[in-house]
């Protein structure tokens, strides 16, 4: 499943860390993450009405901004070129540059 999250672009040193980070924690980490996304309080109706960012990979077909603005009506997207999943870490200096530039914004 993890190897699914690279693109061609994701270097091996990257794809290395990764896979030798993501089973390290305790298995119950992995089962608390997954039960949470499916918990129905995640999947509420309800809008959440203040600024919100979401860094995502350009290739990521699941997040939409018109998804996003559903729940989030001040939500903005921005995407990073070039990137799997784990984009903070494919790109880090380019994902931290982002978040410190609309963080900045809003002081």
């Amino acid at each position: 499943m993890i190897r699914s999250m690279f693109t061609p672009a994701t270097t091996k040193e990257a794809q290395d860390h990764i896979l030798k980070m993501i089973p390290a924690p305790p298995e119950s980490v992995a089962v608390g993450a997954m039960r949470a996304m499916w918990s129905p309080a995640f999947w509420r109706d309800d809008t959440i009405d203040f600024p919100m960012l979401e860094i995502a990979a350009a290739t990521s077909k699941f997040i939409t901004l018109e998804g996003l603005q559903r729940r989030f009506p001040k939500a903005e997207l921005l995407r990073i070129e070039g990137t799997g999943h784990f984009l903070m870490m494919e790109k880090p200096a380019e994902f931290n540059r982002i978040l410190l530039d609309w963080l900045a914004v809003r002081r």
